[in-house]
């Protein structure tokens, strides 16, 4: 079943037929997937032209117990992840396997999402998905609220040196169910230059100023396609509805 939401005048799909609270809170039960339309190229623009097709992404980042099929189906190749331990890295850590996958390079996110039936989401996809029916700047309201998100500042004493379980933020959900966008890990984007990709999203361990890059914003950070750090995972969009 299919909710329709409007997003801009434009018609956005909530899979799993479950509806919005008049207060704008995400219900108990939520969809495996939110579909937004089809991004624009700047996110002033919240919507797409008519006739768009609309795409879906994920409501949580990739795990690692489902990274771990991909794996073991032989489509992820583990030279893309870093297996060291102990470490950040959640791979190889036992206890780990509802924390999302990190330590993971854009290639070994691309082959996921393939895996898993879809691809990774553009930077503008990933925006529009962030900033939700209400075009926000974070996923939880109109101003930066610090401590919502598992996201910090390397210079703080009191950040947090791991990951959290995935949705594990409440504080952290937009009105449409999505968890994790502005904390936790940040999320490798298909916008590459050469080698050159970016990730969106804030991570437990967050560049400065906190209230830009842990946000719904046009600010995002980006390195080689073979970089792996502990900051950095995945989450797949999909061109319709996506696989079950």
């Amino acid at each position: 079943m299919q909710t329709k939401l409007l997003l801009g005048g434009v018609a956005l799909f909530v899979l799993g037929g479950v509806l919005l609270t008049a207060a704008g809170q995400p219900p108990t039960a939520q969809p495996e997937a939110i579909a937004v339309p089809k991004a624009k190229p700047s996110i002033t623009q919240v919507g797409a032209s008519a006739g768009a097709a609309a795409v879906t992404v994920d409501t949580a980042e990739v795990t690692v117990a489902a990274y771990r099929k991909c794996v073991e189906a032989k489509v992820c190749a583990e030279r893309h992840i870093a297996t060291d331990t102990p470490s950040p890295c959640n791979y190889m850590e036992a206890g780990r396997d509802e924390h999302p996958m990190n330590c993971v390079d854009w290639a070994g996110a691309a082959e996921y999402c393939a895996f898993a039936g879809g691809r990774l989401c553009t930077g503008d996809e990933w925006l529009h998905a962030c900033r939700g029916t209400a075009d926000l700047d974070y996923p939880y309201g109109p101003e930066y609220q610090d401590g919502s998100c598992r996201a910090a500042s390397m210079n703080d004493p009191a950040r947090p040196m791991t990951t959290a379980p995935v949705g594990s933020s409440p504080a952290c959900e937009s009105a449409e169910g999505i968890s994790d966008m502005a904390g936790n890990v940040s999320e490798w984007v298909d916008e590459c230059k050469g080698d050159y990709c970016k990730f969106y999203g804030g991570a437990f361990l967050t560049n400065e100023p906190l209230s830009d890059f842990a946000s719904c914003k046009r600010f995002c950070a980006g390195n080689q396609k073979t970089f792996r750090s502990a900051t950095i995972g995945v989450r797949c969009c999909y061109d319709g509805a996506p696989p079950r």
